[in-house]
């Protein structure tokens, strides 16, 4: 992937801004080596062994990344929208790289309580939350108290997980 492939990511929630924008050049300047050091969870396809997801951390917190993939042209069709495909591709089916904060992803999700020292704590994940994970071999959905959970790794011994 070139750095000009990783200017047309699009970030899933909204506002996201520079901390997204210097984490993908981090990323994408890293020598494989170096992102080893710093991968939390990595996600593959069981078929080819496409990549799917990388999770990793930064000094400014934890980052999630979904690399480009194609759909078929029956599954573009019947599958997503026309409004998505202008937004989400470049050509109507090779779909955009995708990245953002993984600690804003789970935060959305989080369902918290208060403590009796009214600290708030998260105590679950909503289940009506994911990050799709495509390849031309695979379409699926990592729930977010999975990647919450994966995402407590030591950097440099990451979870795997072939989907």
């Amino acid at each position: 992937m070139t750095p000009s492939s990783l200017s047309g990511c699009r970030n899933w929630l909204p506002e996201s801004g520079k901390a997204v924008s210097d984490a993908l050049a981090d990323y994408q300047s890293m020598t494989t080596a170096v992102r080893r050091q710093v991968l939390l969870a990595e996600y593959r396809c069981r078929t080819k062994g496409c990549l799917l997801l990388h999770v990793w951390q930064t000094p400014q917190g934890r980052f999630w990344y979904t690399p480009r993939y194609k759909l078929s042209p029956q599954l573009t069709e019947s599958d997503t929208t026309e409004s998505a495909r202008d937004k989400r591709t470049d050509d109507g089916g090779r779909w955009l790289p995708r990245a953002d904060s993984l600690d804003r992803l789970l935060a959305f999700f989080a369902n918290e309580s208060e403590t009796e020292t009214g600290e708030l704590v998260v105590t679950s994940y909503s289940n009506e939350g994911g990050l799709p994970l495509n390849c031309e071999h695979v379409r699926s959905t990592v729930d977010v108290a999975a990647l919450a959970e994966a995402a407590t790794a030591a950097p440099g011994q990451p979870v795997k997980a072939f989907i």
